[in-house]
């Protein structure tokens, strides 16, 4: 039969044994947790980064398009300034020439009157309605 001190070691032995086995198995169920947390927070982080991407590359095409649009914007008002001054430049030289040719009289004929009205009244529409008499 067995004696006293021999069950007090098998028995402590045992218990040894089954702590360690207990801590082992709490060892890897908090090891698979944080593989677990870590792989989730790689799959959050490739997420955020394409999602930025995204963003970003969108943010860029609106900036493109945005400069775009404001350097043709430019460009137009360009050219509508520039066709704006050839069009008065037309207008005060046309008015220069019948008024020059026609004296500022009484004696002017209905038609030179209308021509000479005519041209004034092109060249006065350039002016915005504001300064307009």
């Amino acid at each position: 039969m067995i004696d006293l001190p021999t069950l007090i070691v098998f028995a402590v032995i045992s218990g040894l044994w089954l702590l360690t086995t207990i801590f082992l198995v709490a060892t890897l169920i908090r090891k698979k947790r944080l593989m677990l947390a870590l792989v989730q927070q790689k799959v959050d982080s490739f997420i955020l980064t394409e999602h930025l991407q995204k963003l970003t590359d969108a943010q860029g095409v609106k900036s493109i398009e945005e400069t775009d649009g404001f350097l043709r914007f430019l460009s137009e008002s360009r050219e509508a300034a520039f066709k704006y001054i050839e069009d008065v430049q037309e207008a005060i030289e046309e008015y220069r020439q019948i008024a020059d040719v026609i004296p500022l009289s009484k004696d002017m004929s209905l038609q030179q009157a209308e021509k000479l009205s005519a041209t004034y009244d092109r060249l006065m529409g350039f002016l915005p309605e504001e300064n307009l008499l």
